[in-house]
């Protein structure tokens, strides 16, 4: 079964990994760049800010947190949850 994601998400240079829902939310996984630069976003809106994205080098040294752009929710465990999303895309 081939999954959509929920939200509208505008780079046409981004791949979708998939979707899951986190805390009563869908959050829109995706890879964009090459390397060294490559990023990984999570989509939580359709609003152009709606999203969180760290580059793949800092995931298990930044932050892991984030907020919606509304201020109204905090994400927590977000690095474990894009590093287990990139794994599945290297499947």
């Amino acid at each position: 079964m081939k999954m959509n994601p929920k939200w509208t998400h505008d780079c046409n240079k981004c791949k979708y990994l998939g979707s899951m829902v986190v805390t009563g939310d869908t959050l829109d996984w995706y890879t964009c760049g090459v390397d060294f630069q490559q990023t990984v976003i999570a989509r939580h809106g359709d609003d152009g800010p709606a999203y969180w994205s760290m580059p793949t080098g800092h995931l298990r040294t930044g932050s892991d947190v984030a907020r919606k752009s509304d201020n109204s929710l905090v994400y927590n465990g977000m690095n474990m949850l894009a590093d287990a999303m990139l794994k599945k895309e290297e499947v």
